[in-house]
């Protein structure tokens, strides 16, 4: 959408290019202005490591001052690194400028950025730009032009450099790098951002972490991290790196202090845990918390068009700290979970993780028992035509799906239980309806006794409920035939229903574990605890 300018607004914006200079042509390479013009059409950058983003750079005035600062020096260390993007964005000189100040006179350069050129161009499709020595600082606040353009290309020089994340005053912008970037969330780099500054570390998600805890800590004031952005683009992996480093932290916080907390005289001090030298200890809680990450992507996460590990449902963390800045609880609340996803999934697309898992992962033992096969054998994992996703070994993803449950306290036998739920859904999803002569639905018997097993339902029962509906009339209930389309629809509702049982069993055994281990931390340690 176009936007309109006053009268006012455009003489403002002419005095700002020319620096209340005349209006008419420019004398001076000094005095004209750099400024981002929109292109007419998307061109398409592709630049090999160390070369430069653009053809031609003008060149603008302020970068004739020279900075020393320290913020310069570390602009100036930033990596060309390679990179291809698309860009609607191109620089250009303005060289004259009409009487009433609606349209400009620009000066580019061709591809190869030795041939000039020059073109009309109106006041809604120009920006200043920013002096070549801002490209890639750190806090886009600092800018002097705050425009579009100009925060687009910051972002592009950083990330071109593996510099992921920027600020914006208070905010953390990142960008998904899709790639794993050595050191970027590795122990070394967790110790670096404890108790320090926000702003005066380089950007990073820990740093967000950090500066939540301290204010929570100083102020006694309950701390909010909120994670948005379109799919993919990186927030599962953002609020893990969060949990990872808040936990980190409260263990490395427990490790420093042998008694750190206030006991009765007549009470002994506790005994600290032996723990290997250097190695801060992760008390249950903590362990815990760590062990949900699984959990919710393989229960929650799904691969998508877009995401090969897409949260498919909202989730709302709580970590709660005592005063010495140690977690003494957790909760985390979901909503909005995608249920259609359970029946149907869309070409390229996957169902929850936690099926495949179990398709690729289960003992000989329990595929049998449970009558599970591959997953190109079952209707509701074989639907989007996508049976593995690149660089996931699901085998393995299972065997820390069931750590992680054991971790939350699930026993065994509720283990079994869950996987057998799963299975049933899987069984529903295989049933095929067939029609008598007057159209009512016929359950399929070779499907019956795998689907009924693992449901613990005998095969009449399962007949009668997914091939009838009861309608009550007066004192009397009857037992009305389905259609085969009612009952392939009233199947895959079981499905659903069946799927957000699982969900809401598991986030209330999870909840409870840690209410649980809440109250006995605020009881040994007569402590209490700030969320």
């Amino acid at each position: 959408m176009k936007r309109s300018f006053s009268s006012r607004t455009r003489h403002q914006l002419t005095s700002l290019i020319f620096g209340f200079h005349p209006v008419g042509k420019m004398d001076g390479p000094v005095q004209r202005s750099v400024v981002w013009v929109r292109a007419a059409e998307e061109q398409e950058l592709q630049r090999d490591k160390g070369s430069s983003l653009y053809a031609w750079r003008p060149s603008h005035p302020a970068d004739l001052v020279a900075d020393k600062s320290t913020e310069a020096e570390a602009v100036a260390k930033l990596a060309e690194g390679t990179i291809s993007l698309v860009t609607n964005w191109e620089l250009g000189v303005v060289q004259e400028v009409d009487s009433k100040g609606k349209a400009f006179v620009v000066e580019f350069r061709t591809s190869s950025g030795s041939l000039p050129v020059t073109k009309a161009v109106a006041l809604h499709d120009i920006f200043l730009a920013n002096p070549a020595r801002l490209d890639g600082v750190p806090d886009m606040g600092r800018l002097s032009e705050l425009s579009a353009p100009c925060l687009l290309h910051n972002l592009v020089v950083r990330y071109r450099a593996n510099a992921i994340y920027t600020y914006t005053g208070p905010l953390l912008i990142s960008i998904n790098p899709f790639q794993r970037l050595p050191g970027l969330y590795d122990e070394a780099t967790m110790a670096s951002y404890k108790g320090a500054n926000m702003h005066e570390m380089t950007p990073h998600v820990f740093a967000a972490a950090e500066a939540a805890k301290q204010s929570l800590l100083r102020d006694g004031v309950d701390q909010s991290l909120v994670i948005s952005g379109e799919s993919g683009a990186g927030k599962t992996e953002a609020a893990k790196a969060i949990m990872r480093y808040i936990v980190f932290s409260s263990s490395h916080e427990a490790q420093q202090t042998d008694h750190p907390l206030p006991t009765d005289a007549s009470t002994p001090p506790p005994v600290p845990q032996r723990r290997q030298s250097g190695v801060p200890a992760v008390r249950g809680v903590e362990e815990a918390i760590l062990r949900s990450n699984p959990l919710t992507e393989a229960f929650g996460n799904a691969k998508t068009a877009r995401n090969d590990n897409s949260s498919r449902f909202g989730k709302f963390v709580v970590i709660s700290l005592d005063h010495g800045g140690r977690i003494c609880g957790g909760t985390i609340d979901h909503y909005l979970l995608e249920k259609s996803r359970v029946t149907h999934q869309a070409r390229g697309e996957r169902n929850y993780h936690i099926f495949y898992q179990l398709c690729a992962g289960l003992d000989d033992t329990l595929r049998e028992s449970l009558h599970i096969r591959g997953a190109a054998d079952h209707r509701f994992t074989r639907q989007g035509e996508c049976l593995e996703v690149e660089d996931v070994d699901d085998a393995q993803d299972l065997s820390a799906t069931l750590e992680a449950l054991r971790g939350i306290g699930i026993k065994t036998d509720e283990e079994r239980g869950v996987l057998q739920l799963l299975a049933g859904i899987l069984h529903i999803g295989d049933i095929d309806f067939t029609a008598h002569a007057d159209g009512s639905a016929l359950m399929g018997e070779d499907i019956e006794v795998p689907s009924c097993s693992a449901l613990g339902l005998e095969g009449a029962v399962a007949r009668v409920a997914l091939c009838n509906r009861k309608i009550k009339a007066g004192f009397e209930s009857l037992q009305v035939p389905k259609s085969k389309a009612e009952a392939q629809v009233f199947a895959s509702c079981a499905a659903v229903s069946v799927c957000e049982a699982i969900d809401r069993a598991r986030a209330s055994e999870r909840a409870q574990e840690h209410a649980c281990e809440r109250a006995r931390t605020r009881e040994s340690e007569q402590w209490s605890c700030g969320s």
